[in-house]
């Protein structure tokens, strides 16, 4: 049972990062009227999140491995507030862009921890099932993000929303802290995990020359491509 509140705080903050992600979705004329945007320019500082969520997804599995996932969840949950209270509390369209991009790299982290935790506390025949609810209660935060946050948008200022938004993720990293131990498969692995720059280069290369693994991220990019770009 500890085991599953453990997993169960990593697909919390995967539900959170998603919250984050669109929430400029039902802020449009807000952000455009603040920042004196056209549509070009606001979907330019909305996409900063991007900027840092797509080439972080390179190193994030490494730095799980080697960091473990309690250490890079507070980080990471770190660095989603910091990015939350620049873009809620600037009129820089360039400080927002900043603040997106803080976002998004925190963000990136979400997901590959929570896959994480599940396979350090959870029996492996339950793996999958976990991977599932997760994507489920990340869809749960984007359904949240754009029904009821267009609600609270509607009778409060976007920007006070955000800072809510930012004030919920500090709530959330002593929890994470204190409530998530170091595994001792990581504690005694770590010593013996050694990651360069070049080693990373080689497996990247060794994945690219893999065509099952071409294919899986095509359509993991197609999928993708219709659920966040439209």
């Amino acid at each position: 049972w500890y085991g599953i509140f453990i997993c169960a705080l990593g697909a919390l903050f995967y539900c959170y990062e998603y919250i984050l992600r669109i929430e400029p979705s039902v802020m449009v004329p807000e952000l455009m009227q603040s920042f004196q945007l056209n549509a070009q320019g606001l979907g330019w500082l909305v996409g900063m999140y991007y900027y840092a969520y797509t080439p972080m997804q390179a190193v994030v599995g490494i730095s799980t491995d080697h960091w473990g996932p309690r250490r890079v969840l507070v980080a990471a949950l770190v660095l989603c507030v910091l990015g939350s209270f620049l873009f809620g509390l600037t009129d820089n369209v360039a400080v927002a862009a900043v603040g997106r991009l803080l976002v998004g790299m925190g963000s990136s982290f979400a997901f590959v921890c929570a896959l994480k935790l599940a396979s350090l506390w959870l029996p492996q025949k339950h793996f999958a099932l976990f991977a599932g609810l997760t994507t489920a209660l990340g869809m749960l935060g984007g359904m949240f993000g754009n029904i009821g946050m267009q609600q609270v948008v509607d009778h409060f200022d976007w920007q006070q929303v955000l800072i809510a938004s930012s004030v919920f993720g500090i709530f959330l990293i002593p929890l994470y802290w204190f409530c998530i131990p170091e595994h001792t498969e990581l504690v005694s692995a770590r010593t013996k995990v050694v990651h360069s720059f070049k080693s990373l280069l080689l497996g990247l290369v060794e994945i690219f020359c893999m065509p099952q693994m071409l294919l899986s991220g095509l359509i993991g990019c197609m999928l993708y491509l219709s659920l966040s770009a439209f």
